[in-house]
């Protein structure tokens, strides 16, 4: 995702374009469930978010009716907002369980406003939770975003199953979304790059 940021300068408006970074998928796990232990809603987002892929908006809307259980088997449905694609996918149990033992019908509630929480409470309290990470992101004048965690989602998709796999994941619509989203071009070179040439 590419975002757009202004700087004022004295003389004019300067825009400066940021990309998002991925994180580490299994660190943003750990990073969830640290979080969950504290009671932290924002594990809870981070969770969803690495498990479904799902876009903020979407994410921020959910209902407990979204989640259900077949056997011993947990789901998450929905319509994407964007693509207005319905879509099914497996979840954790520990997701389920955690979704279920909310106060609230909606999954994320301001309990102090009774409203959703919004995208700023999200990119703030992420930049909390992935210090480091926003550090690294800022020397490459990218961010750190809800939509990190979709990226990472993708990206863990996308080793594991292919391109394929990581474009039905993501709801794109052609192979080069997804390859762009995923910066799959440059990413590849690199490991070539790296395996062929760096000991």
């Amino acid at each position: 995702m590419l975002l757009m940021h202004y700087i004022c300068t004295k003389s004019n408006i300067i825009m400066v374009k940021k990309t998002t970074l991925a994180i580490n998928f299994e660190n943003g796990k750990a990073v969830a469930n640290k979080k969950l232990a504290l009671g932290d809603d924002i594990g809870l987002f981070i969770l969803l978010v690495l498990e479904t892929g799902l876009r903020l908006s979407d994410a921020l809307t959910l209902t407990k009716n979204n989640f259900y259980k077949i056997g011993k088997d947990y789901y998450i449905q929905f319509v994407a907002k964007k693509t207005k694609k319905e879509a099914k996918r497996p979840i954790s149990e520990l997701l389920y369980k955690k979704v279920m033992d909310r106060g609230s019908d909606c999954i994320f509630i301001n309990p102090k406003t009774n409203q959703y929480y919004s995208k700023m409470w999200v990119g703030r309290n992420l930049k909390k939770a992935f210090l480091n990470e926003c550090r690294e992101a800022k020397k490459e004048n990218k961010t750190i975003s809800a939509h990190s965690l979709r990226k990472s989602a993708g990206q863990k998709v996308y080793e594991i199953n292919g391109i394929e796999a990581a474009r039905d994941f993501l709801q794109h619509e052609t192979y080069q979304t997804t390859k762009d989203y995923l910066n799959i071009g440059e990413r590849k070179l690199n490991q070539l790059l790296k395996d062929t040439l760096i000991d």
